[in-house]
């Protein structure tokens, strides 16, 4: 069944006459006649009678042209849908992120893009770098903001944005807390308050490479969370510096000079396929935000 096919069956029921219908259509009435033998025959059915002075729908017909009639009309739709989208008048982009992507690389670009494009639906869900993955990978989001590198996907496409470092956060009352820059081996006796996702696993790493086994007290996946447990004292945290801002009294941050940690943050699409006009726009001001 082809829609050419439905659009003859849609003329011949508004024309209630094959000639007629042909003439409107630009075709021949043996070819007109032919293509609705053929629907016919797939859907197994009579659907016109053909009458001295016109053709009648049979009942079976009448069904047909009810479903004709609204799948033409959602084809527009379809199509002037698609049309807003490409023309920024409308459409819908689902961006998966991880929770300080969101809070320093992404948050600017998103008020920049509503600005512009206000009829653009944007929906941005956070989960971690393992769940922003599994999202743009499955086709649920299009754009995805995570820790770089990827894991073990050959689908997906990353682009690396900005490199930050890794601090050390420790109480106001701690014996390195006015130290300028120290050591993660000066450390090794401590409890840790660790963060949960990539950043704790960066963290851990970090601290074997070093020598010691961390002896964790607490995991979290929110800073404020770490940050007040490290100034109840319950342990020092290695945190990325973007999770190290606006600290509250009683707690210090602290470079780390010795190993250096770093991070990169990135954003991730799917191999292969083109953007949407929305997700390339959103591009586009995140790369010249980074790069400016």
């Amino acid at each position: 069944m082809e829609f050419y096919q439905l659009a003859y069956f849609r003329e011949i029921a508004r024309q209630k006459h094959f000639t007629r219908a042909a003439a409107r259509l630009n075709i021949s009435q043996p070819a007109l006649s032919h293509q609705i033998h053929n629907l016919e025959a797939e859907l197994g059915t009579p659907l016109l009678v053909r009458g001295r002075n016109q053709t009648q729908l049979t009942p079976a017909g009448e069904v047909l042209l009810q479903y004709i009639v609204e799948l033409f009309a959602q084809k527009e739709v379809a199509k002037q849908t698609v049309s807003d989208a490409a023309q920024l008048r409308g459409g819908r982009l689902i961006i998966a992120t991880i929770s300080v992507a969101n809070a320093f690389l992404i948050s600017e670009v998103i008020s920049r893009f509503r600005q512009q494009f206000p009829m653009v639906e944007l929906v941005l869900l956070e989960k971690t770098s393992e769940g922003v993955t599994e999202m743009v990978e499955s086709g649920q989001a299009e754009l995805g903001f995570l820790q770089l590198p990827l894991k073990g996907s050959k689908r997906l496409d990353a682009q690396a944005l900005v490199t930050e470092p890794f601090v050390m956060l420790v109480s106001s009352t701690h014996a390195t807390a006015r130290q300028k820059s120290v050591r993660l081996a000066q450390f090794a006796g401590e409890t840790f308050v660790f963060s949960t996702g990539r950043a704790g696993d960066t963290a851990y790493a970090a601290c074997r490479a070093t020598g010691f086994e961390p002896r964790v007290v607490c995991e979290s996946n929110e800073d404020d969370a770490i940050r007040l447990l490290v100034v109840a004292g319950l342990g020092v945290a290695i945190v990325a510096k973007q999770a190290a801002r606006e600290l509250p009294k009683g707690v210090v941050a602290i470079a780390l000079r010795t190993p250096r940690i770093e991070r990169t943050l990135g954003m991730i699409s799917r191999h292969g396929q083109k953007l949407s006009t929305p997700a390339e726009k959103f591009a586009s001001l995140l790369c010249a935000g980074v790069r400016g």
